[in-house]
């Protein structure tokens, strides 16, 4: 029997990406957000915030505009309080507010932030650089990843060996001029990867393992509550599978936990042999603290 969860829970914090000792924390006003992943463009956010207070506001306008302290970020985090507790939300969204603007409708003041994840640290990853014949392509991937700023999941420098893969190497040497993301992304598309950027961690994957599932950063099945019936994706009328994507998609109660090339576990009835273990391909988030809205609409890989 599934268990359905009611107390709806969030925390808001907004900072100085440089100076995150002078963040603020939000919990009690009403708070809406949009938020969206996948694996080939940065996450985003739109968020909305109802009353702010007038200082808060220029605050958060002030700090968006301002130069030398590294812009403003927000960490956005929610859940259910019967599933995870006041202490332990898990994180939802983490990135740079790139627009802001206030929306002052008497009674209410609604404060629209625009947000994406890694973008300030992308559009300072100029890479200028050349290599030898001979140098390791995990070489160059790592010194792209230095560029941005951003560190790994794991905390490792990246390795093929370590996702099954052949050490790759470029035999005639290697020349890049341009943005490090970029950079990710050509090696990324050729040499088989995956490549995200997740609560500001860099996640590497490859894009198919040996026995040709899907990669994935985890074999940790994370479980979510089904609203409705989840559609297959990728077989035609004749239930053959497509070589390019066969999975599902579906609705249900907000699950934090999920992220891109995580492993998600589905249960359903209108699915032969459930459960079944797919891998995340694309995530929408959408809550209204105040409203109705508190889901995850989720697509997957089946492994």
């Amino acid at each position: 029997m599934q268990q359905y969860y009611f107390n709806r829970i969030y925390s808001l914090t907004i900072g100085f990406t440089l100076q995150p000792n002078q963040a603020k924390k939000f919990s009690g006003l009403r708070v809406a957000f949009d938020v969206v992943k996948s694996e080939g463009a940065p996450s985003t956010c739109e968020i909305t915030i109802n009353n702010l207070s007038d200082e808060t506001r220029a605050w958060i306008k002030e700090g968006s505009d301002a130069e030398g302290k590294g812009g403003m970020t927000v960490v956005l985090k929610a859940g259910y309080e019967e599933l995870h507790g006041r202490q332990n939300l898990p994180i939802l969204f983490m990135g740079n507010i790139v627009t802001i603007y206030h929306d002052v409708t008497k009674p209410e003041i609604v404060t629209h932030l625009t947000c994406c994840e890694g973008i300030l640290s992308i559009k300072k990853s100029h890479f200028h650089k050349s290599y030898p014949a001979g140098v390791k392509i995990a070489q160059i991937v790592n010194d792209a990843v230095s560029a941005i700023g951003i560190t790994t999941q794991s905390g490792k420098a990246f390795s093929f060996t370590a996702l099954g893969k052949t050490d790759y190497v470029a035999n005639r040497g290697y020349s890049f001029t341009g943005n490090a993301a970029d950079l990710l992304d050509k090696i990324a598309q050729g040499y088989g990867l995956r490549w995200s950027i997740q609560n500001n961690k860099i996640k590497i994957v490859s894009k198919f393992n040996s026995d040709k599932t899907p990669g994935r950063d985890s074999n940790l099945a994370v479980k979510g509550v089904v609203i409705g019936s989840p559609k297959r994706l990728g077989a035609d009328k004749t239930g053959v599978e497509s070589a390019d994507f066969h999975g599902y998609e579906f609705d249900c109660l907000l699950l934090p936990e999920a992220e891109i090339n995580g492993t998600v576990e589905l249960s359903s009835k209108t699915i032969p042999n459930s459960p079944t273990k797919l891998v995340v391909a694309e995530l929408h988030h959408a809550g209204d603290s105040h409203g109705d809205e508190w889901k995850t609409s989720l697509k997957g890989r089946k492994l």
